[in-house]
């Protein structure tokens, strides 16, 4: 084949790729569909296509847009090679899809045609397995025209068992994956014979079709409407949701289920779950995330959602826009935006790519998506004085330094540190220079205004005196300030260790904080007030402008044992917010220095460990939780 054939037939490949659809935003029967143009070139999966969905039609109030939906009976497009040329369709967050006429004037009946019928369309099918007449069937979704040992691995990922034939319900082997019909019943086998058992094929069982069709509502025989508290366990968070059931004819008491398909109705209750309290708090493997925003709630997060706690009014407000446990936060200089990053898995799969999203407090709706940098979740998150950048470091044993302009969702510059990272601040006066600190290193970062940044290791001098840093702070003229494991806080002027000038044994466990005090000058740089360092056990040491302590608070006093995870000053209200490992928030008056702490316990939880257990009481508003710190609460 000549050189020009091979040209003409990539073209036309090319050509073949490249899809023109309009997609309308969930539920939004105003905003006018937008077309793109798809291609694998600048689109080369699912998510990064969905992130410029986001940008051009916006967030819903659910978060960002994760799936693409048909807009007539509302299936679900699981790839782009899915989508059809010419052809509308429906972004949506992670919320419902809204049924209703997206597509004025006609009817969109050939786009499921297209996308059930068509020769690269998804095909669902019902699969039993074989000779279990009790388990309903299982759906199972691939591309019409995927390889037959494809087809089976998927089988064997959803059945859960090594899956080797396929049969129809009659017992006749199923020999080409080519024949298997959209919305039809197998029965999956491994090395065993076909076992003709009466399979559960009723009209309640669930089909494709019925799954996002109008769906019959629940039986009821009740007089009384009834309310019940449905709680779900996420790892360290308890979700309080509420449900009210319409009222129904009959008796008193829920009658028992006569048959086996009525007591596994999974049809779709009419019904809907709002979110309604939060318990819990993750302060477990993870720092500095606990804050006031301006107007004095707290901010904070458990499991995968963001929280506003208003402590005055004792109310919630709720940010749902990730898709799986928040690991990190970090708050504007103007405390209202909050950025929240969430941990991955490394596969790469769609929907499980981690993302970081910035919101705002007030609203607690998505103000824009970072996405693309850390397969494994951002661990840390930081606003430069300007809030105009924010800076996210990876998870692992080098990790990624990622600095991005969060408005544009534009990476700046992105380099991998020498070791593990605890601690990430940028220069309040010199934006475009970064310091990170962790194992056995502190690292210096520079900027450049062409792209990309520098760095340099801090010199310990001495390798005696290396050791593992878990905080830094920026003082006035380049001076930089790091706490280390063993108690003691280093300087560090022009990148060297200041030997003569560390504090030895300035506390006597982890120095987990150091913070610089700013005040505002006008028409003038900020300047240095003083500092503070706190240790793992609570104590804050403070300190004026040349780092000469001036007191100390400490608050694990009386039978109280401390392990500081998070801690954030409130200047008008002169408390203190303290996160701990143990899964606690407490808020602490420190008014007067020597008087005895007065202390309110905001959030509690369980210890260390996951969450293992959950019993709601049948009656009253109580459930009893257990964990693997060995407690039942």
């Amino acid at each position: 084949m000549s050189s020009l054939q091979i040209g003409q037939r990539a073209a036309e490949q090319m050509a073949q790729n490249v899809r023109t659809v309009h997609i309308h935003k969930n539920g939004d029967k105003f905003q006018d569909a937008k077309k793109f143009v798809v291609n694998q070139r600048q689109y080369p999966d699912m998510d990064t296509f969905l992130d410029e969905v986001t940008k051009k039609l916006g967030p819903t109030s659910r978060g960002p847009l994760r799936r693409i939906h048909t807009p007539n009976t509302g299936h679900q497009v699981p790839t782009l090679q899915d989508l059809q040329t010419g052809q509308h369709y429906v972004a949506a967050g992670n919320e419902r899809f809204e049924k209703m006429k997206y597509v004025k004037g006609r009817r969109i009946e050939a786009q499921r045609q297209g996308h059930q019928e068509g020769k690269d369309g998804p095909c669902i099918i019902n699969v039993f397995r074989n000779g279990d007449s009790l388990t309903p069937a299982t759906l199972v979704v691939f591309r019409k025209g995927q390889p037959h040992q494809q087809v089976f691995a998927l089988l064997r990922a959803k059945m859960k068992f090594d899956v080797r034939s396929l049969y129809v319900l009659s017992g006749k082997r199923v020999g080409d994956v080519s024949r298997l019909k959209h919305g039809g019943y197998y029965v999956a086998a491994g090395p065993e014979k076909f076992k003709k058992v009466d399979y559960r094929v009723t009209e309640e069982a669930i089909t494709p079709r019925k799954r996002n069709g109008v769906l019959p509502p629940l039986k009821k025989e009740t007089t009384e409407p009834i309310s019940t508290k449905w709680r779900s366990a996420s790892r360290k968070a308890f979700i309080a949701t509420s449900m009210s059931h319409p009222t129904g004819a009959g008796h008193n008491k829920v009658r028992k289920p006569e048959s086996l398909s009525e007591a596994t109705d999974r049809s779709v209750p009419p019904a809907r779950l709002r979110l309604e309290w939060v318990y819990g708090y993750r302060g477990y493997k993870c720092r500095n995330n606990v804050h006031y925003n301006a107007a004095g709630e707290v901010v904070y997060f458990a499991a995968a959602i963001g929280v506003v706690y208003n402590p005055d009014k004792h109310t919630q407000k709720f940010f749902l826009g990730h898709s799986d446990d928040i690991i990190s936060l970090a708050l504007h200089p103007e405390r209202t935006l909050v950025a929240t990053g969430q941990v991955g898995d490394g596969s790469g799969k769609v929907g499980t790519v981690p993302y970081v999203c910035v919101w705002d407090s007030n609203t607690t709706q998505s103000v824009s998506i970072l996405k693309g940098m850390h397969a494994l979740g951002a661990r840390i998150l930081a606003f430069d004085s300007t809030g105009e950048h924010i800076v996210s470091v990876g998870v692992g044993q080098k990790p990624e330094i990622v600095v991005w302009d969060w408005s544009k969702g534009q990476v700046l510059a992105h380099d991998v540190a020498l070791n593990r990272v605890f601690d990430v601040k940028f220069n309040p006066w010199k934006p475009e220079n970064l310091v990170t600190c962790g194992v056995d290193h502190l690292q210096f970062w520079t900027m450049s205004p062409e792209g990309g940044m520098t760095s340099e290791e801090g010199d310990f001098s001495d390798n005696s005196r290396t050791t593992t840093m878990l905080s830094v702070a920026f003082g006035a003229d380049n001076v930089v300030y790091s706490g280390t494991e063993k108690g003691d806080v280093y300087v560090w002027r022009d990148g060297k260790l200041s030997a003569q000038e560390i504090l030895q044994n300035a506390h006597e466990s982890k120095v987990v904080f150091v913070e610089a005090q700013l005040s505002a000058v006008p028409r003038g740089p900020a300047r240095v007030s003083g500092f503070s360092t706190v240790s793992v056990d609570g104590t804050i040491n403070l300190y004026d402008e040349n780092f000469h302590q001036t007191n100390t608070v400490k608050l694990g006093e009386g039978d109280r044992d401390l392990s500081v995870c998070s801690l954030a000053f409130s200047a008008a209200t002169r408390t203190v917010l303290v996160g701990t490992t143990t899964n606690e928030i407490l808020e602490m008056d420190i008014s007067e220095p020597e008087a005895p702490r007065t202390v309110h316990e905001l959030v509690q939880g369980h210890g260390t460990g996951e969450l293992r257990a959950l019993a709601v009481h049948p009656s009253e508003p109580t459930f009893l939780t257990a964990g693997e710190d060995h407690t039942v609460r």
